[in-house]
């Protein structure tokens, strides 16, 4: 009991200290966190660029059924989403164009991104939305987003393959090519494939 008595001591004082470097790690984290955010573009303005030549840009969400889910996960390798929403763009009666914004999770927080593809499921444009992580910011670099343009599904779209990593964000590269592949397959299976244009154009978006 003597022995114990000062270390109970010992213990309430540095309790208050304790708890005090705690609080200040937690803070730094988030703080650090939110500092890391970096937006380069909105909703909005990345669908005024991509379709500035439309007249008119809509929506649509796809709803995946079972069969297309399969078919979707043997060409990903992994299960799809539940649904997808679609962005096109329309002018004099045809279709310019599709787009899909989404997320890929990157080292630790998602990437966002927006890949534009035209009627035939060739890539136009690639672009980062949001990066949330403190390293690899590079992957917004127009030289490394140019390497996608001009693929379609046809192509692997893979870092080490027919897409060079940036270096020093190669887990960032990896991410986004996983996600600009899943995006023009989406439009592949969904759309293209079905021969589903025509019925786009008549239909109103959702």
């Amino acid at each position: 009991m003597e022995l114990s008595q000062p270390i109970g001591r010992y213990t309430q004082l540095l309790l208050p200290f304790v708890c005090l470097m705690l609080t200040i790690c937690v803070v730094l984290t988030f703080s650090g966190t939110a500092s890391a955010q970096t937006v380069f573009w909105t909703k909005e303005a990345i669908l005024k660029d991509f379709f500035r030549s439309s007249t008119n840009v809509e929506v649509k969400i796809l709803k995946i059924d079972s069969n297309k889910r399969k078919a979707l996960a043997e060409r990903l390798g992994y299960d799809p989403p539940k649904d997808v929403r679609v962005f096109y763009g329309t002018r004099d009666g045809k279709i310019d164009g599709f787009a899909i914004i989404d997320n890929e999770l990157g080292q630790h927080m998602p990437i966002t991104f927006a890949v534009l593809v035209d009627k035939d499921g060739v890539i136009q444009r690639t672009e980062v939305m949001v990066y949330r992580e403190s390293h690899g910011s590079e992957v917004q670099d127009q030289r490394f987003r140019n390497q996608f343009c001009g693929k379609s599904s046809k192509n692997l779209i893979r870092t080490g393959r027919d897409i060079d990593a940036v270096s020093g964000a190669t887990i960032s590269s990896s991410s986004l090519a996983k996600g600009v592949k899943r995006a023009v397959i989406l439009i592949d299976e969904l759309i293209l494939r079905p021969n589903e244009l025509s019925g786009w154009l008549q239909s109103p978006g959702m």
